[in-house]
């Protein structure tokens, strides 16, 4: 992740949704201290709803989310995730057994201890956020790989996340009358956003390396495009055929031209019509495609793909034929330069009931000559 990037995700929670829910929740948070034991079952609701918003912006970040989630009713539902309780559980414990190895083995063992847990709880997160399973976070092996995978990136997230930890520890332990509660709350509170938008970053800029399939990357919204085009043409296609079957034929056609007018690569578009069109019991709108795109070949010297249009015409109809004789010729003289005379006398058969008083007849008859020896 490059520093850009870094920026980018450390900014990303003091976007408006995030800004608004910071300042709304810190100020329920000091008042609820400042109630004493009646404001408690505020301030548990809060620092519930709270720690669940920070998983939802983990997920958005990591999903490529342009802008931080606003808070639902939805995602404060208690019971479909887990995620922040297993988090504040994992924080408790590592509190009460760092005391306890620091009473046990001494402060040096206590320190070391902490460093373990703080490397691994940002592991056990992204693999949360990579998998979509709790279980799965716990599993040395899935969160070991996970790391692997990561590399420099991830020893670049824990020093961004020991910073911002111990900044978060400064502004609340530095007692001074000129910062407010609620200013330092706040602060704590955007750090903790920030912890989270760093983790679901990370997995969406290295997404390919995780094998993360992002629902709002640019390479997952120009599949849907391409998907939603597909259909739409798919559609169309259908009503032409309807057209086509029912002696619409105008019509039929009109609707073709104006496909590949609007499109921005008539061309594919015509290959796309050719293709779709080829196995239909009736040959016609097929074969008058392919005299459409036989020139636009030809043009752009894409020798072989219109003979293998020629071929599959005259096979699926022996009374195809290009266009123009001019057309006809130059396909005739590309098939006998690639060896394939059946396909060059084919074309030649009946030249005159096709193209009647043609002026080519004579290079016709010499050409049919050539390729009879």
């Amino acid at each position: 992740m490059d520093l850009a990037a870094l920026v980018r995700y450390l900014l990303f929670p003091l976007r408006s949704a995030s800004l608004i829910l910071i300042a709304i929740f810190s100020f329920l948070l000091v008042l609820a201290s400042v109630a004493g034991l009646i404001g408690m079952p505020l301030g548990a609701i809060v620092a519930l709803w709270f720690a669940k918003y920070a998983f939802v912006l983990l997920d958005s970040t990591m999903e490529g989310a342009q802008e931080p989630p606003v808070l639902s009713a939805e995602m404060v539902n208690p019971v479909d995730e887990q995620r922040p309780t297993v988090l504040m559980l994992m924080v408790a414990a590592v509190y009460f057994l760092a005391n306890a190895v620091s009473y046990q083995l001494g402060s040096v063992a206590a320190l070391v201890f902490g460093l373990v847990a703080v490397a691994t709880i940002p592991a056990i997160l992204a693999v949360q956020g990579a998998t979509g399973s709790v279980w799965q976070s716990f599993n040395p092996v899935t969160v070991m790989a996970l790391v692997a995978r990561l590399g420099m990136d991830y020893v670049v997230l824990l020093a961004c996340i020991v910073t911002l930890a111990a900044l978060g520890k400064f502004v609340m332990t530095t007692h001074s009358a000129d910062v407010p509660m609620m200013l330092r709350v706040s602060v704590v509170m955007y750090l903790w956003l920030a912890a989270h938008s760093l983790i679901g970053g990370l997995l969406f800029t290295r997404r390919w390396d995780i094998g993360l399939d992002a629902a709002l990357a640019p390479e997952q919204a120009e599949a849907r495009r391409n998907r939603e085009l597909e259909r739409e043409r798919n559609l169309q296609v259908d009503r032409i055929y309807a057209e086509w079957r029912g002696g619409l034929k105008a019509n039929a056609w009109k609707t073709v031209l104006g496909m590949i007018a609007e499109s921005s690569e008539p061309l594919e578009e015509l290959r796309w019509l050719h293709r779709r069109t080829s196995g239909w019991p009736e040959p016609g709108l097929a074969n008058r495609l392919a005299r459409e795109l036989l020139p636009r070949l030809l043009a752009a010297k894409h020798f072989s793909e219109a003979l293998a249009v020629v071929q599959s015409r005259i096979q699926a109809d022996a009374n195809f034929r290009p266009a123009t004789s001019s057309e006809l010729l130059d396909l005739v003289r590309l098939a006998r330069d690639a060896g394939d005379r059946p396909s060059a006398r084919a074309l030649l058969s009946d030249f005159a009931r096709y193209y009647p008083e043609d002026k080519e007849q004579r290079t016709v008859e010499i050409l049919a000559q050539q390729l009879e020896r």
